[in-house]
């Protein structure tokens, strides 16, 4: 489970989506990646919470049945593949219609960012034909693909990222 104590404050949270809205409330006073005026504060809101509820439990049950699970479970695999699809779905269809290169206004918010730790893993999780999966992540969803790399490629989400990486690797 991750937790994380704030030094400054002493108050420990281990909930993702907990998490992120108290270091957005506490920590990001001249919104740089945030927004204060409505509708774009509760835009940012409902994707977090999209993010919480959706990709984050049916992308984990997706890498779980695909690559962990002792048996294969070709019907849990199907269904969480569907469900990892219809979730860029909802996130591609969205940028297409809104017309900007990010989820609520034209900047990059949390609500972009907290997509990414699930999202970069998306195009080597599902390849086509592996363990029942198949569908082309940048073909079938353009947008989607274009903005997760644009997000990425972020100085400070790329800085995230590798700090992420070296720790994973016991650095």
């Amino acid at each position: 489970m991750l937790a994380v104590t704030d030094p400054n404050t002493n108050i420990t949270l281990w909930e993702s989506g907990a998490i992120a809205q108290y270091l957005i409330e506490t920590y990001d006073k001249n919104q740089r990646i945030s927004y204060q005026s409505s509708p774009e504060k509760y835009h940012c809101i409902q994707w977090l919470h999209f993010q919480t509820s959706g990709q984050g439990p049916y992308f984990g049950q997706a890498v779980w049945f695909m690559r962990y699970h002792a048996e294969k479970l070709p019907s849990a695999i199907e269904r969480y593949v569907r469900e990892v699809e219809r979730v860029v779905s909802v996130i591609d269809a969205h940028l297409k219609a809104q017309g900007s290169d990010y989820l609520v206004g034209n900047k990059c918010t949390y609500a972009d960012m907290v997509f990414v730790p699930w999202g970069q893993h998306a195009p080597s999780l599902i390849k086509a034909g592996e363990n029942g999966a198949s569908f082309d992540l940048e073909a079938r969803y353009p947008s989607y693909d274009a903005w997760m790399k644009r997000v990425c490629a972020k100085e400070s989400v790329k800085k995230a990222l590798e700090e992420k990486a070296r720790v994973s690797e016991g650095k």
